[in-house]
C-alpha cells in the first residue's frame, strides 16, 4: 500500500480548531459468520493500531496519523490470518498489536506463546518497515485465577521476547461490569499511555 507520510505523529493541527477532525476505530462486523472469511485489513496511515473489540472503546480521537481497526472476539491466532492474507504494508512506520485478551481460557505454553510469536514474525512480514508494538494486557482482577494466571504468562513472554508497551496504572484501569471491556475513560488512558511511550507529540 503506498503513501507519502512525512512523519508518524501522535498530534493534530491544533493551531486551527476548525481544521481538527475526530477519528473513531473501524468496527470489523462478521457479515458472514466466518470471521476468518470476512476479515480484512488495509492500512491507510503511518500508525496501524489494530486489536480486539476493546479498541473500539477508544473515543474520537483528533490523532490524523493514527488509524485504529478492531475485531470483536479476536484472539491471536484470528490476529494472524488476517495478516497472513494482509498485502504488503510497505508505508507503514509503526503497528501496535494489542491482543491476547480473548486467549485467557487458553493454554499459554501449548498455544499461545507459539501464535504469539507465529504473530510477531507474520508483522515483520506484512509491515517490513515498521516497529511492532504488543501492549502488556491489562486485565481485571476480577477475573478468574487460572485466567489471571494466563494472562500474566503471556505478559511474561510479551516483555522478555517482543518490544512491550506498558500497562497503565492499575488503579486507573476500569472494566465495564463483565470483567472484559474497557470503559471510554480506561480505553482513552491507554491510548494515551501508547503515545507517551512511544512519543508521540
Amino acid at each position: 500500500i503506498a503513501g507519502d507520510w512525512s512523519s508518524d505523529v501522535c498530534s493534530s493541527d491544533l493551531t486551527n480548531p476548525a481544521a481538527v477532525k475526530h477519528h473513531r476505530p473501524t468496527y470489523h462486523k462478521v457479515r458472514t459468520g466466518n470471521k476468518l472469511q470476512d476479515w480484512t485489513l488495509t492500512g491507510h496511515t503511518p500508525t496501524l493500531i489494530i486489536g480486539d473489540s476493546n479498541l473500539n472503546r477508544i473515543p474520537p480521537h483528533t490523532h490524523a496519523h493514527i488509524q485504529i481497526d478492531s475485531y470483536p472476539g479476536a484472539t491471536i491466532g484470528h490476529l494472524l490470518h488476517i495478516l497472513q492474507k494482509t498485502p504488503t504494508h510497505t508505508h507503514t512506520q509503526t503497528v501496535i498489536l494489542s491482543i491476547g485478551l480473548n486467549n485467557m481460557d487458553h493454554n499459554p505454553q501449548l498455544t499461545s506463546i507459539k501464535q504469539l510469536s507465529a504473530l510477531y514474525k507474520q508483522a515483520l512480514t506484512t509491515f517490513p518497515n515498521a516497529t511492532i508494538h504488543f501492549p502488556v494486557i491489562n486485565h481485571s482482577p476480577n477475573l478468574t485465577p487460572k485466567q489471571q494466571k494466563n494472562l500474566r504468562t503471556l505478559n511474561s513472554y510479551i516483555v522478555t521476547h517482543l518490544s512491550p508497551l506498558l500497562e497503565i496504572p492499575h488503579d486507573t484501569f476500569i472494566t465495564q461490569p463483565d470483567n472484559i471491556h474497557w470503559t471510554p475513560n480506561t480505553a482513552q488512558l491507554i491510548l494515551a499511555n501508547w503515545c507517551s511511550q512511544l512519543n508521540f507529540q
